[in-house]
């Protein structure tokens, strides 16, 4: 800690940087909110398909479009949370592809062309235990299931 607080990071400089990162995080909300009107406006469709033009997509700064992305999934998935590093590594993913991807992550299916970036419910696994032991165990995960980031 001494050496630390030797670069600002005391107690009260520690109280500084968490005031400025609520505040940057804010700012990037507002600007996720601002693309998400742009790109995908009105309410999303419960259990629907959203859907983002890919060249407006990829020109947005990374944090917004992975925030963006990860709202999307959020919404459509029904596998739980978003692990931010799962995001990060499909959003890397989808950046490289260039003109085709298909993944599901959490739930979501995530599907890359020229021209769209599709976030769909994905299809239900086969599950052991008969047709309704999926159906039970799906709406278990929805009831439980957290809106936002892990890890």
């Amino acid at each position: 800690m001494p050496r630390l607080a030797l670069e600002g990071l005391d107690a009260h400089g520690l109280a500084r940087l968490a005031t400025r990162m609520r505040r940057a995080d804010a700012t990037i909300e507002f600007a996720v909110d601002a693309a998400c009107h742009v790109l995908a406006p009105g309410p999303w469709p419960a259990g629907g398909a959203i859907a983002f033009d890919t060249v407006r997509f990829a020109s947005l700064p990374a944090e917004v479009a992975l925030r963006l992305l990860g709202r999307a999934v959020a919404h459509t998935g029904n596998e739980g949370p978003v692990e931010l590093a799962k995001l990060e590594s499909l959003y890397d993913a989808m950046r490289q592809a260039g003109s085709r991807l298909r993944r599901t992550l959490a739930g979501a299916l995530i599907t890359l062309d020229r021209e769209q970036v599709v976030v769909e419910c994905a299809p239900a696994r086969r599950v052991s235990g008969g047709p309704d032991a999926s159906r039970h165990r799906t709406t278990a995960m929805r009831k439980s299931r957290k809106r936002g980031f892990t890890k």
